[in-house]
């Protein structure tokens, strides 16, 4: 699976497409400057302007990102219920 989804903390959903993200792209993702990165996350979600977002928002998606390119086939892990 290279799609996903995160909820942000207004309610919005995002989807996450893996589905054409490079070799090179997730290198620099890994390693890169905030500019690159910025452009590999806007890439796989859409999102025009990366460093609006709530820090918990980032966070979240980076965590989607990550968990479609290493573990594609392990399903998303479920929040605790309190």
């Amino acid at each position: 699976m290279t799609t996903g989804g995160v909820t942000l903390s207004d309610g919005t959903k995002v989807t996450v497409d893996v589905s054409k993200l490079t070799v090179g792209e997730w290198r620099t993702f890994l390693r890169g400057s905030a500019k690159q990165e910025d452009a590999v996350i806007n890439k796989c979600t859409g999102i025009e302007v990366v460093s609006d977002l709530l820090k918990v928002d980032f966070d979240e998606v980076v965590k989607e990102i990550v968990r479609l390119v290493v573990k594609p086939n392990e399903p998303k892990a479920e929040e605790p219920k309190n």
